[in-house]
């Protein structure tokens, strides 16, 4: 009677712990496969919420969702853009504005305000000012919001 030879099931454990420990984390730090962080990351640009036209859309749908006034999207796009500053930043800042939030309707609210004073892209300014764990952290907020409330 031949059993399992236990020298096969040796050098298959190696190879699942090379692989998992050495192997999996050099590519996902190469760039050469993507962690379930950078997937998230890549998913949240696709978000409807960036979108600054949102919020437009949903009123010419006949939708009546719960928006912000203007002067308070204004202020919360104010509010985003002082927070980054060319020593430090104020990442709370940032991610209070999001907190405050009901659905992703405002959030559409402060980009399209953000990007019409700044002449720039919120999506884009927050991917370059925060940390990819402090943007992972907004991407989740956004994506938790109702669309419409």
């Amino acid at each position: 009677k031949q059993g399992i030879n236990p020298n096969v099931v040796l050098y298959a454990a190696m190879d699942v712990g090379a692989y998992f420990f050495v192997a999996k984390p050099l590519l996902q730090f190469l760039g050469l496969k993507s962690s379930s962080e950078s997937k998230e990351l890549d998913e949240a640009g696709k978000s409807p919420a960036f979108d600054p036209l949102l919020w437009k859309k949903a009123l010419e749908g006949g939708l009546k969702p719960k928006g912000l006034k203007a002067d308070t999207a204004e202020k919360y796009a104010k509010d985003i853009k002082s927070a980054f500053g060319f020593l430090n930043d104020d990442e709370s800042k940032v991610t209070n504005v999001f907190k405050n939030l009901l659905n992703k309707v405002q959030v559409s609210q402060v980009v399209y305000f953000y990007n019409n004073a700044n002449k720039a892209d919120l999506y884009t300014d927050l991917r370059k000012g925060l940390s990819e764990s402090e943007f992972l952290i907004l991407t989740r907020l956004v994506k938790a919001l109702p669309n419409y409330k």
